[in-house]
């Protein structure tokens, strides 16, 4: 279970979907900013966070769209080069949503892409942080999820750590944070 108060939590969950309302909704109107009137109709379509969306639908209220970053043409572009795709442009928290998503919406498919889709990209990631020595990576990371941005700097300061112990650069060696 994640955490109440974890800001990638917060941000993960505020993602905008589109949503199709499945009934007539009395006093939301003020979610839909085109309308004077106090009611939503029924097929009445708005984009709204995530965890709105999500209570709704699991209400039965509302039907949620696959949004773009996981409709059929990011799986296909996924399944083709998975290392060549910028998930961060298509979604900073691309997996724990896509995780999310695939749960709300009861799509079976979903996450196993996304495994597929990590370990593929988690092999580049590792291959970059341990032999990348240039000092500015930040057009690589761009291109990165937050956890997978996360994943590649800790690795990437291990390598270094790793490289001045073995030149005699660190002359102190400390215990690792994790432990």
């Amino acid at each position: 279970m994640q955490d109440y108060y974890d800001i990638d939590t917060i941000l993960c969950s505020n993602e905008t979907v589109k949503v199709t309302f499945l009934c007539n909704c009395f006093e939301l109107g003020f979610l839909d900013p085109s309308t004077q009137s106090k009611h939503l109709r029924k097929s009445t379509k708005l984009e709204l966070p995530f965890w709105l969306a999500e209570e709704l639908c699991k209400q039965g209220i509302v039907e949620i769209e696959i949004p773009k970053s996981h409709n059929k043409s990011t799986r296909d572009s996924l399944e083709a080069d998975p290392v060549a795709v910028s998930l961060r442009q298509k979604c900073p928290y691309y997996y724990d949503f896509g995780l999310k998503l695939a749960e709300t919406m009861k799509d079976g498919e979903l996450p196993g892409i996304l495994s597929k889709t990590f370990k593929a990209r988690y092999r580049d990631i590792l291959d970059k942080a341990f032999n990348w020595r240039e000092k500015d990576y930040s057009l690589y990371t761009s291109r990165l999820t937050v956890n997978e941005r996360k994943l590649f700097e800790v690795t990437f300061n291990l390598a270094v750590d790793l490289d001045n112990w073995k030149k005699n650069r660190s002359q102190k060696l400390s215990s690792s944070t994790i432990l």
